[in-house]
């Protein structure tokens, strides 16, 4: 089928041609279960919608397409490189290598597929690390990860043994990523929508954990982030958030009047005791901290498999403490919290 009539048709022909994985996803399925029900059909409707109407709909739904299929996937380990291995030929392996290699950027990772090391952007096994020891266990929860990417975070979340994850992720590119992963490791309680967070459906109230990683700077409301994010929970759930911030006082927050280590679209960075108030405002409990820890080249840099400029090129040459913009360079923290 040429692009312009896929990227013409409903988005009924696209789901028809997306695989199983996608459609079939038991973390989907089990969100019928949840209160949010009633509006499951226009949730998967408009997902799917958004993957139609992209440019480039055609081109990642062919390098999907030209991933092998077979029976003898295996999953290695879901450890901080996930590692699959499958008995493909040197032809089927040289055409998934060049599926993969062309969905990139991968700016999450790192995964091995049969032995194709995609060395992603950001090592985001450090921050799954820290997450980890920083959350309570999540053995037998419902999890939510806003902004999810590739879906990296949902796979480690299965190795913990969610019952189920669901990522939700308004990147097409991203979640035709997450598709060539699923066609690959076909797990079976994982699922992603094609979603920001404020097309789910609000106060669902029925998650057990919440993750917003690198998503509330990026808001120009992040008072309303963290209230859509306290409404995915149920009562006594528990919020992890991880988001830039900037040295200060309570009350102190940096809007840069341009960007900020190259990025357009960064708001509000605040200082650990401003985002501790904000959760206080808004109603949270039990709030603790984890350390603030300064990004380096070692958790986020530049590869073949994602892009030419990464963190070092967004920093000053003269004084790596400051960006190129002159701002306070790159340090994240992560905070939990519950709802009542």
């Amino acid at each position: 089928m040429a692009p312009s009539s896929r990227q013409n048709n409903s988005h009924a022909v696209v789901l028809s041609e997306l695989p199983a994985s996608f459609q079939l996803d038991e973390a989907v399925r089990a969100l019928q279960s949840l209160p949010l029900s009633q509006d499951w059909e226009r949730l998967t409707r408009r997902a799917l919608e958004r993957l139609n109407r992209h440019g480039d709909c055609a081109k990642y739904l062919d390098c999907v397409n030209d991933i092998p299929q077979t029976s003898s996937t295996q999953v290695e380990s879901w450890g901080p490189l996930p590692q699959v291995s499958a008995n493909f030929s040197p032809a089927e392996q040289e055409r998934l290598h060049e599926a993969l290699f062309r969905l990139k950027p991968w700016r999450k990772g790192p995964f091995s597929l049969n032995g194709i090391e995609i060395d992603s952007e950001w090592q985001c096994q450090k921050k799954w690390e820290r997450v980890t020891r920083f959350a309570t266990p999540l053995e037998g929860k419902k999890l939510l990860d806003v902004g999810t990417g590739n879906g990296y975070y949902l796979y480690r979340a299965h190795e913990e043994r969610v019952e189920f994850a669901l990522g939700l992720e308004p990147s097409v590119l991203f979640c035709f990523q997450f598709l060539a992963l699923q066609k690959l490791v076909r797990c079976q309680n994982v699922g992603l929508l094609c979603l920001n967070s404020d097309e789910f459906t609000p106060l669902c109230q029925s998650f057990d954990t919440v993750l917003s990683m690198g998503v509330l700077y990026h808001r120009r409301s992040p008072l309303d982030h963290l209230l859509e994010l306290k409404g995915f929970l149920r009562s006594g759930g528990e919020v992890i958030v991880e988001t830039l911030v900037v040295p200060g006082p309570v009350g102190h927050c940096l809007l840069p009047e341009g960007r900020y280590a190259q990025m357009r679209n960064v708001w509000f960075l605040p200082t650990v005791a401003t985002l501790v108030s904000w959760f206080r405002r808004l109603g949270f409990l039990s709030i603790e901290v984890d350390d603030v820890v300064a990004t380096t080249s070692d958790e986020q840099r530049a590869s073949c498999w994602s892009i030419e400029a990464s963190l070092k090129d967004f920093l000053s040459p003269n004084d790596p403490s400051r960006t190129v913009e002159g701002h306070p360079a790159p340090a994240r923290v992560l905070i939990k919290a519950r709802v009542p």
